[in-house]
């Protein structure tokens, strides 16, 4: 603490902004506010309410209501860490939950502004009582890339899935969507950095038979125009998200997705517009969605037409530069008060 405090207040700051308090602590957070500095929180995940960031429930199905009690809280995390489930055990964890809670509320509600960048995640906030007025929505911008010119499209419909891949991110429910399909003309490029090795050897071994499924390993920004321009339609098939930048990166290049209806991802797709949605998890129904534009391949010029522009990281830029000046102008005329 006294090293922040030394730090901040000898480079007297106007404002700090936040993104992320993982590897921090919410003491930061606290002894920023404690000198009397602006603050403003960015949520880019559900790190203030959920202590798992995803809303995921042990048996890592969606958690919709979000975490409402800390009881809820308490046996979902006993569950997943496979601990002592018994009413004595759930108690004493309760109350650290409690207090986890009660402390960064405390903290929380002093904060200048939170901003969000989906409705979805605005909502969660009110409901574990943050005030509406401390809530500011305002979408991220993208930073953008090349666009290649879209490579021919082959008698194969090329579907991609681009992003970390770990079990949240449900590459395996993509993956068993295509092995029910069968022999098809649908070729699956897969593109991401492997967090969970367990996990991808359990995929691996699945499409070792597999000639239309292929692994080209991570991938870096200045790939993206390249993948895209062989893409004729991404799959996000989260079983969680919030405002997924691989969706605005698909857009961004003019590439249609089929999404899961999940979190925040029905403010970004909207079904038949821009996109095709499906029930998370779902596997027979994204299954259906593949199939319906591999029969029909004249969807993706459709799905093309209900494309917007994407915000970028520029008009991003001014947006947040405009709230640091209203909150520091607030706050200095506040102070002259």
């Amino acid at each position: 603490k006294k090293i922040v405090a030394n730090y901040f207040n000898f480079e007297k700051f106007d404002l700090v902004h936040f993104h992320h308090l993982l590897g921090f602590s919410f003491a930061f957070l606290e002894q920023i506010l404690l000198l009397g500095i602006p603050c403003i929180y960015t949520l880019h995940d559900a790190h203030i309410m959920c202590q798992q960031l995803h809303f995921l429930y042990c048996n890592n199905e969606f958690c919709i209501d979000g975490p409402k009690t800390t009881n809820k809280c308490s046996k979902c995390f006993c569950e997943r860490f496979k601990l002592d489930s018994t009413e004595n055990n759930i108690t004493k964890i309760q109350r650290v939950f409690e207090k986890r809670v009660n402390y960064i509320n405390s903290i929380i509600k002093n904060i200048d502004k939170i901003i969000v960048p989906t409705h979805f995640l605005e909502e969660k906030l009110v409901s574990m009582g943050i005030e509406k007025s401390k809530i500011l929505y305002s979408t991220l911008g993208l930073s953008s890339f090349e666009i290649l010119e879209h490579t021919h499209k082959t008698e194969n419909l090329r579907a991609s899935f681009l992003g970390n891949i770990y079990y949240t991110k449900g590459l395996d429910i993509l993956v068993d969507a295509l092995e029910l399909l069968g022999k098809s003309t649908i070729q699956l490029n897969i593109y991401g950095n492997i967090v969970d090795k367990e996990y991808f050897k359990k995929i691996e071994k699945k499409v070792s038979y597999a000639d239309n499924i292929i692994y080209h390993g991570n991938y870096y920004k200045k790939d993206l125009g390249k993948i895209m321009a062989a893409t004729d339609i991404t799959v996000v098939p989260s079983r969680s998200e919030n405002f997924p930048t691989v969706i605005r990166e698909s857009l961004f290049a003019n590439v249609p997705v089929i999404a899961a209806s999940i979190g925040g991802i029905p403010e970004i797709i909207k079904d038949g517009r821009n996109g095709l949605l499906f029930r998370a998890g779902n596997t027979i129904e994204l299954l259906r969605k593949l199939d319906m534009i591999n029969c029909n391949p004249n969807i993706i010029n459709k799905l093309k037409s209900g494309i917007d522009k994407v915000k970028s990281i520029s008009e991003d830029a001014k947006e947040i530069i405009g709230i640091y000046m209203k909150i520091i102008k607030n706050k200095k005329n506040n102070f002259n008060i």
